[in-house]
């Protein structure tokens, strides 16, 4: 950006906010009763790169999907069709240590574990194959 006449060396400005990313199944909820929570309000947000719109979008089709399936037992449905959300979450959770750890990430980054295709994204994301899989493709 340099070549373009942006001046980078001072900081003009500084943002930020306090994230609470979960850190374990039980900072997950997806409501109660009558009420129910997607995205961010439910927890559904990436402990380790702390994105939070594809869970939001996702959870959002997911609920949408029981309400139209059972009006009376969408919560149930909700549970079961995030479970795919969940699981991908908790599985990060576990990558989430060594993430921000300098010497472990730095390792991890240079023998490749834990790298991700684009097909094994769609795979942890399957819930959502009929209306968001193309979407996830070319974000992929």
């Amino acid at each position: 950006l340099s070549a373009y006449g942006y001046d980078l060396s001072v900081v003009r400005k500084r943002e930020g906010c306090h994230l609470l990313r979960p850190m374990g199944s039980r900072d997950i909820a997806l409501g109660e009763g009558r009420v129910a929570l997607i995205g961010e309000a439910a927890g559904l947000i990436s402990p380790t790169s702390a994105e939070g719109i594809s869970y939001a979008m996702l959870s959002g089709e997911a609920l949408g999907r029981a309400i139209v399936d059972d009006k009376e037992k969408y919560m149930d449905l909700y549970a079961a069709y995030a479970k795919p959300l969940k699981r991908n979450i908790t599985q990060k959770m576990w990558k989430y240590p060594a993430m921000y750890h300098h010497r472990l990430r730095k390792m991890i980054f240079k023998s490749g574990i834990g790298a991700m295709s684009c097909p094994h994204q769609r795979e942890a994301y399957r819930i959502s194959a009929k209306n968001v899989g193309c979407s996830l493709q070319l974000l992929g």
